[in-house]
């Protein structure tokens, strides 16, 4: 069996590439759900819902890091979501200086409306994948991306 660090004999032997390729459909994948529900929403306007139907109340410079984009793009992103009602901003009580994003009535339904979608496109996706499976999959993609963090 090829050592998965020294083999060069193709790309597609390329652990790094795969998860790559297949970053790209699964990114593809999401994008024509959100299409086909009817959402106008895309990848990343999903993401940041997601994140704060985990937590509202997060200010903009949190949902850039756990949405992993830029601070900019953070600003385009809630003032899209805000057009479509979809989210609000408030002052922060505690400290003046930070804006805070919250979903709106309408951001919680839409959340729950693709959540119900999301779940049914996961048993698709990891059709004939265990959970142990599935458990092994993220430990160890967590663990390389541990290993980038450090180098960065």
């Amino acid at each position: 069996m090829p050592d998965h660090i020294q083999d060069t004999s193709s790309l597609d032997n390329a652990p790094a590439f795969v998860i790559t390729r297949v970053a790209r459909l699964l990114r593809f994948d999401l994008w024509k759900l959100l299409e086909q529900s009817g959402t106008d929403l895309t990848p990343e306007q999903y993401f940041m819902l997601y994140r704060l139907h985990e937590g509202d109340g997060r200010s903009q410079i949190e949902l850039a890091d756990r949405v992993l984009v830029d601070r900019p793009n953070v600003t385009r992103l809630v003032d899209a979501l805000e057009k479509k009602k979809l989210v609000r901003r408030a002052a922060d009580d505690q400290d003046r200086r930070k804006t805070l994003v919250f979903l709106t009535q309408e951001g919680r339904r839409l959340i729950r409306k693709l959540l119900k979608i999301i779940i049914g496109t996961r048993k698709r996706i990891f059709a004939g994948v265990t959970q142990k499976e599935v458990d092994l999959l993220k430990s160890v993609l967590l663990r390389v991306e541990e290993n980038i963090q450090k180098d960065l």
